[in-house]
């Protein structure tokens, strides 16, 4: 040991006098470095001479204390990509500028990076390599490389990338196949035109830029930690997920409960008791100890807090994303390297933990949700797919464990965070994402959001945030130690132990359980007895009705339906806890249950389909518009409406490509009737809008006359933009023909004109393959008929043009030009359904006109059909009988301000209680209601579903006569 040179302060002196490197040019590196010490420096530091001073640092207020007067200290030495070939020099300790000891002595040899050399673990960028872009930090030569799975020799396929472009091979992850390739002096363009083609080679899984991440992303909770006594309740996290009720039946006994963080303190009073194991090393850390004790702090000894599942035993985990650290960030590489060693550690340990929670992670710097992303921000999102990759490897390969996960702490969706969007994936039934909640009960406005999230729980927020275990401070020379003990936080991190801990509860309470069924039960206790988070459509967990459904005491048939979609042969029920329900026709899969039964009778849960907006049924695929604006798409794929760019089925919901920022998803209804009869509403058809919240249309499937809108008559397999056409708020189509409302309320049209529908001429100009406008304005509402468009004004006025043979449009033959609708004024609701319309006045009476073979005009006048001919349709709009304050009104329904649904006929095949031509009672207490072809359908107040008609796929029977409950 070199000898000291004592002051009237302290006494620090190396532990070693020389020290040998051997650091790759280009990378920055980390060495500890030990020394003794004796009292407390009052303003240590250290000088460094020779060249070595050029490339290295050592920052002596972040020392840790190892005790018995003992420290570590961090020596950074940062190469630049041009190094010299050695560096040496001395590094001096002081206190107030005078020396304390002889000097360190270092000599750094640079080692020289190749095309071949395969190093065994990630590298951190020297500073001059990196650049921030959009808020991020890239590196600027150098693209992470996935080896496509199942490649028998993946290092040589690395080193044939990197013999190819002139690379050198600058880290690796072997367990993934993951590598970092060097480009020396590659440019901008010249690193994308790499990454391009790497990611069209079939032997590459993918290809990235090479991004460091924040260490802050990993423990950087907002932190709040005044006096204990400004809060005097230090329990109100527990109380808003009836914890304390659920101990009855539960306090996690034996169960294993893993924690993946940066560091812990195991010997805290109130963890010591119930740790099963620690791994080595580990770091002491306040952000794990805090927490450990929110998810199983000890309970009933007289100490400070208690957790969730106070009697569990607690599996720690330490990160080592220190390892390779450049300033404040880690190479993406390394942090994947060190979270998945951890993962892997804890995984394999005995006994193997139930529940693991993991407040780890990062996130993108901007909104990557929002409508307009710049090239390289798509790239970057893009690029993010690792961290799936990450988890999605590790939690399929340990389906018996739950994995939950913090969701990241910028305020921005889910989907922008490394992990946070994945709890709603339906490949991985074993992964939770926890959003953050207030003390109020509300989202906290730092917790990610969106679809991705499973579930919310306690958080806090500045002012009243989640009492729980604190490590001892001995982490500087000046302030010594001070001991353990308790401290606020806030912070999703903080959110996710408590779901941990009640997935623990669970877990004890019924040791059977699947990892899946604990998930499950989460979520069914969250939405049965937690607050829903507003705006989104997760809920607050709820411990004691989580350990209900372990138990088998909670039904998830009274969790209640919110909307409903169905094509009168296939199903889909919105739930209250953000799932989806199904059943019925399966065909081609297009339940999305994952099974290829032909027909499912009872509604079943679509796997990991949650957050949905809305659903749009088309005849044989179906969509869920979700609520972070993108799409996700299953069944027949025969004519490209999955957007995927193939033409195979899909059982399971797949993300439609390229689709963010969408407002509505429009399916266009065919030409075809549904049972041959010119008076029955056409079956959905084969070409699918997507409505952009800029205003954009997006259009894909068949393009019969063009209605794809895209300058051509070919189909596509994955979205295009329709042509000519900006600031639209609505689609509608059907047929060849395809509609468009705009925000400044006029209409424009493209595709089949042969009966004058489209508004912008006669039928000689046969068709549009480009938006076109019609010379109409200040419309309000558009619904398309077969050959026809209807229009509402914001006057109250009515417009049609097409097709004007069964009196929807005003006139005879066809107008090919806006008309207005006599026998209508003061129309607040209008709805169309082929060849029939329907309204609503200011008044609250109701009016229909048009087709009424089937008596669908509801004015109580019978359709007659004599020698191939429908007689008696509704030339002249006519006030319907028996019926008045209607609020909604649809082809064949009607809903009154006082909550009771009103029926007609509608269809001639149609089962004898709709087969009456005027409006009759059929349910009370509706919220809302949607007649489909032969069957017709209310939501009730009370969220549950009913229907009734003719469909032998989604009844019992071939027809049901009377209304019935089907779910809810």
């Amino acid at each position: 040991m070199a000898p000291a040179l004592a002051t009237a302060d302290a006494s620090l002196a190396w532990v070693q006098k020389d020290l040998s490197v051997q650091a790759y040019e280009g990378t920055s590196n980390r060495q500890s470095l030990e020394l003794s010490f004796s009292g407390d420096a009052t303003a240590p530091g250290a000088t460094i001479n020779g060249n070595l001073r050029g490339v290295a640092s050592v920052d002596l207020t972040t020392a840790a204390t190892m005790g018995d007067g003992h420290a570590t200290v961090t020596l950074t030495i940062n190469l630049p990509s041009q190094a010299e070939d050695s560096y040496v020099g001395n590094i001096q300790l002081t206190d107030k500028g005078k020396p304390l000891q002889q000097p360190l002595h270092i000599a750094v040899a640079t080692q020289r990076w190749d095309s071949q050399n395969i190093p065994s673990e990630p590298t951190t960028p020297s500073p001059d390599r990196v650049s921030i872009v959009e808020g991020t930090p890239v590196v600027n030569d150098q693209l992470t490389v996935a080896v496509a799975e199942g490649v028998a020799d993946p290092a040589a396929v690395i080193r044939d990338i990197a013999s190819t472009y002139g690379a050198q091979i600058t880290g690796a992850v072997p367990e993934l196949g993951i590598y970092d390739l060097r480009l020396p002096g590659a440019t901008g363009d010249v690193v994308d035109a790499v990454r391009t083609a790497l990611r069209n080679r079939s032997d590459v899984a993918g290809a990235a830029y090479s991004y460091l991440a924040n260490q802050q992303s990993y423990t950087n909770d907002p932190v709040w930690s005044p006096s204990p006594s400004s809060h005097p309740d230090m329990t109100w996290n527990l109380t808003q997920i009836d914890a304390p009720s659920a101990w009855d039946d539960s306090t996690g006994e034996a169960v294993n409960v893993g924690v993946i963080d940066g560091g812990f303190y195991p010997q805290h009073i109130d963890l010591s008791r119930n740790i099963a194991r620690v791994s080595t090393p580990t770091k002491v850390e306040a952000h794990g100890t805090h927490v450990s004790g929110s998810a199983c702090a000890d309970g009933n000894n007289g100490n400070g807090s208690v957790g969730v599942a106070w009697r569990c035993k607690l599996n720690l985990q330490s990160v080592r994303t220190m390892d390779y650290q450049y300033g404040n960030f880690n190479s993406e590489l390394s942090v994947i390297s060190s979270i998945l060693a951890s993962m892997r550690e804890i995984a394999q340990s005995t006994p193997k933990p139930r529940v693991v929670n993991m407040s780890v992670g990062m996130q993108l710097s901007f909104d990557c949700t929002r409508n307009s992303l710049t090239t390289k921000q798509s790239q970057m999102l893009e690029d993010f797919d690792f961290f799936g990759l990450l988890m999605r490897m590790t939690a399929q390969k340990n389906p018996s464990i739950l994995w939950v996960i913090a969701a990241a702490n910028e305020g921005k969706p889910a989907r922008c965070s490394a992990f946070g969007g994945l709890g709603t994936d339906q490949g991985l039934p074993n992964v939770v994402t926890v959003a953050a909640s207030t003390r109020a009960a509300t989202q906290a406005s730092y917790s990610a959001y969106g679809d991705g999230i499973t579930v919310a729980a306690p958080g806090g927020e500045s002012g009243a945030g989640v009492f729980s275990t604190n490590a001892p401070s001995c982490n500087t020379l000046i302030r010594g130690c001070a001991g353990a003990g308790y401290y606020y936080s806030q912070g999703t991190s903080m959110a996710a132990p408590h779901v941990t801990g009640t997935a623990a509860l669970a877990f004890a309470a019924n040791p059977a359980l699947t990892a899946g069924n604990v998930k499950k039960c989460l979520i069914d206790g969250a939405v049965a007895g937690g607050k829903k988070i507003p705006g989104q459509s997760y809920s607050i967990i709820n411990a004691k009705k989580t350990v209900d459904c372990a138990l088998g005491r909670l039904s998830t048939s009274s969790i209640p339906v919110t909307a409903f979609s169905t094509n009168a042969k296939s199903a889909f029920a919105q739930r209250a806890d953000g799932s989806v329900w199904a059943w019925g026709d399966n065909t081609s899969g297009q339940l999305g249950i994952g099974t290829d039964l032909v027909t499912n009778s009872l509604p079943t849960p679509i796997p990991g389909l949650t957050g949905a907006k809305s659903i749009s049924t088309g005849l044989a695929t179906t969509f869920a518009l979700m609520n972070d604006g993108t799409v996700r798409a299953w069944g027949d794929n025969s004519h490209g409406l999955l957007g995927n760019g193939t033409t195979n089925n899909a059982n399971l919901p797949q993300p439609v490509p390229g689709l963010s920022g969408v407002r509505s998803i429009v399916i266009n209804e065919s030409d075809t009737p549904s049972m041959g009869f010119g008076y029955s509403p056409g079956l959905p058809g084969d070409t699918v809008f997507a409505v952009m919240n800029d205003g954009r249309v997006m259009a894909w499937g068949e393009n019969p006359s063009g209605v794809l809108g895209n300058g051509s008559m070919d189909r596509s397999l994955v979205p295009t933009q329709v042509q000519n056409l900006a600031g639209a708020v609505d689609v509608t189509s059907q047929g060849g023909t395809a509609w468009a409302l705009k925000n400044d309320g006029t209409v424009w049209a493209w595709g089949d004109n042969s009966e004058g529908q489209l508004g912008i001429g006669e039928p000689s100009h046969a068709k549009a393959l480009k938006a076109q406008p019609v010379a109409i304005d200040n419309v309000t509402k558009i619904q398309s008929g077969l050959h026809a468009l209807v229009a509402l004004k914001a006057d109250g006025t009515v417009w049609a043009w097409g097709t004007a043979s069964y009196g929807l449009v005003e006139g005879n033959g066809i107008q090919p030009a806006p008309v207005q609708r006599s026998g209508l004024s003061d129309i607040s609701k209008i709805s169309v359904t082929r060849n029939t319309g329907v309204a609503v006045r200011k008044d609250g009476t109701a009016w229909g006109w048009g087709w009424n073979g089937g008596g669908e005009a509801g004015v109580g006048i019978r359709g007659s059909y004599s020698g191939g001919t429908w007689a008696n349709n509704i030339v002249q709009p006519a006030q319907m009988p028996n019926i008045s304050n209607v609020r909604d009104v649809r082809v064949g329904m009607a809903l009154t301000a006082d909550g009771t649904s009103w029926q007609w006929a509608g269809q001639i095949f149609g089962v004898a209680p709709m087969y009456d031509p005027e409006p009759t009672q059929s349910v009370g207490g509706v919220a809302s209601i949607l007649p489909v072809q032969s069957t017709r359908w209310v939501i009730k107040s009370d969220g549950t579903l009913w229907g009734w008609g003719q469909s032998s796929q989604l009844f019992t029977q071939y027809a049901q006569y009377v209304p019935g409950k089907v779910l809810g």
